[in-house]
């Protein structure tokens, strides 16, 4: 009685929907050829395109199903659709296209969804990781502590079996900087006139380095001597010869990140008395002697920096892409040779990344935390990110 009534009413008042939709099931099946990637995309970041027949040319009228989720339509034409690939992370998905005032679905196709940005390894609760390196093998070390209280470095093998306990570094509570350099020896910095060394194979870190002419040490790297580059809060830049001999180079600046890259020492800082947050660079001439200090990319004046923003960290490719870790909302940065910027994997990834380190292949290890003002306040995930390229060298581990 009440369906009847309802059916009574529909017809009566032509304004309501009716239960019966004669146009369903009259248009064209779509049909699905290929796909662009062939058969497998990052989720969540990759643009997919599908090529087939029947499709709807107005692009609100196609629907393409990842099992049961949706993709986000660009574009369409009546034998290809441009989309975002969904954020969702398997091996085995089947891909349909249905179309508006179509009953039946296309055919289906089996694509994989591969994860580029991943929570890689995981940490207990209540630890923090501060610092990262890698060795020639893709091994991770990365300076830790757990409720506040310095546990050491740990090792995470290159092959995803379980972490070590590599050293102990007695009275340190964490590392703000490390890379790995000759004979398999770590190198660290904790934010004072010091450089610590932890043997190869690991154990205790000791003081391979107290005072000297060294001003506060955030972070450092080698160049292709073995020489040691190195910067923190000061007026100036450091050389350490593998015989300790230290040299200072004018540079009024907090620096938080050195990587040498192709001949020239990289320093991400917020420089002094302007305070913009840059990446300058100066050419290693020998190590007694830098060319001029040379401005390679201004944070504070790109389209892509907000009030407030910092640069943590930087890293490049073997291309000479350079990686920047900052706290912007879409914080990993990488800058063209040509130095325009762009955001890596925009929407997927979160703030602050603090610390870099290249693993095996493609894999670039970033350390995500959250601060502000340069300063970072905690650090609670690991994260391991597909860039598609080859790091370029570290020279310390070669």
């Amino acid at each position: 009685g009440v369906l009847l009534l309802a059916l009574l009413s529909c017809t009566e008042n032509p304004e309501l929907p009716t239960l019966y939709d004669p146009s369903v099931g009259d248009g064209p099946v779509p049909t699905i050829t290929s796909m662009t990637p062939a058969t497998e995309a990052f989720a969540g970041i990759d643009t997919v395109t599908i090529t087939g027949t029947n499709f709807s040319t107005v692009a609100s009228e196609n629907i393409v199903y990842f099992n049961s989720t949706k993709a986000s339509i660009y574009s369409s034409t009546a034998t290809s659709i441009m989309f975002k690939a969904p954020n969702l992370v398997l091996d085995s998905i089947q891909v349909r296209v249905a179309r508006y005032k179509t009953e039946r679905m296309s055919n289906g196709v089996t694509y994989k969804l591969n994860n580029a940005y991943a929570l890689s390894p995981k940490l207990a609760t209540g630890e923090q990781v501060w610092a990262a390196a890698t060795d020639a093998a893709g091994n991770l070390y990365a300076s830790m502590t757990s409720g506040n209280v310095g546990i050491g470095v740990k090792k995470f093998p290159a092959d995803g079996s379980a972490r070590v306990d590599y050293a102990l570094t007695p009275g340190v509570t964490k590392l703000t900087g490390m890379k790995m350099g000759p004979l398999g020896e770590l190198y660290a910095a904790r934010n004072l006139t010091v450089i610590l060394k932890i043997p190869a194979g690991g154990g205790s870190s000791t003081n391979w380095l107290v005072g000297g002419g060294l001003g506060k040490v955030f972070d450092l790297d080698f160049d292709v001597n073995k020489n040691i580059w190195a910067g923190g809060d000061n007026a100036n830049v450091y050389r350490v010869r593998p015989d300790k001999n230290v040299k200072a180079f004018a540079f009024d600046a907090n620096v938080r990140s050195v990587r040498v890259y192709d001949g020239y020492a990289y320093f991400a800082a917020k420089t002094r008395p302007d305070g913009q947050e840059r990446v300058m660079r100066r050419r290693i001439v020998s190590a007694d002697s830098l060319d001029v200090t040379e401005e390679y990319f201004n944070f504070s004046t790109s389209p892509l920096y907000a009030s407030g923003q910092s640069v943590y960290a930087i890293t490049f490719s073997s291309d000479g892409f350079m990686y920047l870790g900052t706290d912007a909302p879409n914080p990993i940065i990488v800058v063209r040779p040509d130095r325009s910027p762009f955001q890596l994997y925009p929407s997927v990834m979160s703030p602050v990344h603090h610390s870099f380190a290249w693993g095996n292949g493609t894999y670039l290890y970033g350390l995500r935390g959250a601060g502000a003002n340069g300063v970072v306040s905690t650090s609670t995930a690991i994260m391991k990110i597909n860039t598609l390229k080859q790091s370029a060298p570290y020279y310390g581990r070669q």
